[in-house]
């Protein structure tokens, strides 16, 4: 959904899956978009900018300028999900009404390794209010036990069903040091 061109109309928030992040992303200031844009060639460097352009009609799609070849753009079904997913995570701090709530189930899914520790900053950025001004819950569901190694060990709960009444337990991870 990510990449399919969207008609153009103002959006100041993402829906719950994204359909119209193209949208968001127009609405933003140009100030706004040169920001998100730079901070997501920071984070896919084979990239030198993203930008939205018209498509078919009344619809519009991102494109993606190659790092290398100033000429040379791409449009969203040419590029990697973890490079459609990283510019989701980054609009996010743009929306002036952000959710106080925010849940993404495998975070992980699509990104390459070195992502996901870039990613877990911003959204603990987010979390902490240092991006976006507001500070938002955000809830990681994973089963990647790669995806822990770059999350506080304060920040993670383990989830379970009681097996005698199906009840949800909710466990913390214990940071005491062995004595």
């Amino acid at each position: 959904e990510l990449r399919t061109p969207r008609v153009v109309e103002r959006a100041r928030s993402a829906d719950g899956v994204g359909h119209n992040l193209v949208n968001v992303f127009a609405t933003l200031t140009r100030r706004e978009q040169s920001e998100l844009a730079k901070q997501f060639c920071r984070l896919v460097p084979t990239f030198n900018d993203v930008d939205v352009e018209p498509f078919n009609h009344g619809s519009q799609r991102f494109r993606f300028q190659d790092r290398w070849s100033a000429d040379v753009w791409y449009t969203p079904d040419q590029v990697s999900d973890g490079t459609m997913l990283v510019l989701a995570y980054l609009c996010l701090q743009w929306q002036p009404d952000r959710p106080d709530l925010l849940a993404i189930e495998e975070p992980e899914r699509g990104l390459h390794p070195y992502l996901m520790e870039q990613v877990v900053g911003v959204l603990r950025e987010m979390s902490e209010g240092k991006l976006g001004g507001k500070a938002t819950q955000i809830v990681l569901a994973t089963h990647s036990a790669e995806l822990l190694e770059f999350v506080r060990p304060e920040e993670v709960r383990f989830l379970s069903r009681d097996p005698s009444d199906g009840s949800v337990v909710v466990e913390s991870v214990d940071t005491r040091l062995p004595t």
